[in-house]
Order: C-alpha cells, then sequence, then structure tokens
C-alpha cells in the first residue's frame, strides 16, 4: 500500500500471512526480534499447526516447524504472532543452535523478566542433557 510506509517488519508480517495467520514467528527468528542472542537466522522461522497444509509451495527464505501451541505460548510483536521467549530457546535447542547461543538466550531472557527462574533452569538442564547427548 503505497500510503503505509514500509518497515523492516514487513517480511515477517508476509510470512505469517502467508500461512493463512495460522502461524507464528519462532525459533531464531524469534530469538533475534526478542534481541535475546547474537543470532543471525538465514531464513524466516514460522510455527505451524501440525495439521497446517497448504498447495502453495513454501516462499524461498522460510524455515517452517510443525508443532501445537495455544495462546499461552504467544505474544504479540507490533501486531505479528511470535512465539514466547521461553517456546523460542526450546527451539534453539531443538534447532541445535550452538549452546553459547542457547546459554545467552537463556541469561539475557532471565535478566529481562522474560522467563522465570524454574525455567531457566529447565531450559539449562535440557541444553545440557542434549549437549552431553552428543547433539
Amino acid at each position: 500500500m503505497p500510503m503505509v510506509p514500509p518497515t523492516n517488519l514487513d517480511a515477517y508480517m508476509e510470512a505469517v500471512l502467508w500461512t493463512g495467520r495460522r502461524g507464528a514467528l519462532s525459533h531464531e527468528t524469534a530469538l533475534d526480534l526478542y534481541d535475546l542472542c547474537d543470532v543471525n537466522p538465514s531464513a524466516i522461522h514460522l510455527t505451524v499447526p501440525r495439521d497446517f497444509r497448504t498447495r502453495k509451495e513454501t516462499p524461498k527464505g522460510y524455515q517452517l516447524h510443525r508443532g501445537e501451541f495455544d495462546e499461552a505460548d504467544l505474544r504479540w510483536h507490533e501486531g505479528i504472532p511470535i512465539v514466547t521467549a521461553h517456546r523460542a530457546i526450546e527451539g534453539g535447542i531443538e534447532n541445535h543452535l550452538g549452546w553459547h547461543l542457547i546459554r545467552q538466550a537463556i541469561g539475557a531472557a532471565r535478566g529481562r523478566g522474560l522467563i522465570t527462574k524454574s525455567q531457566a533452569a529447565a531450559l539449562e538442564a535440557k541444553c545440557t542433557g542434549e549437549e552431553a547427548a552428543g547433539a
């Protein structure tokens, strides 16, 4: 729309709209938007419901993750649905994001009150368990 100035969030809104508003920004994209760690996503990560189907080809630059989430797992970033910081960190662990980035995200999220002390401990334990398993 020519009367609406473009923003640096337009690509994220387009990605969510592509899912029919069934998806939310997640994983590395959410970590980046929350500014929790020094991640530089190479794609826009979206979590969509497991039953999400489309006849359209997934646009280049989108990384889809299938999973379930409810309203408690979502926040809004300038009108765009995004998973909570806790879910974003869990996504980073699932995607085997570097452990230094995961720990940086846990510390930043805890320091800014985006996760509780018990959530931070559980994420750290999950991180340590994955690391010990050689993932």
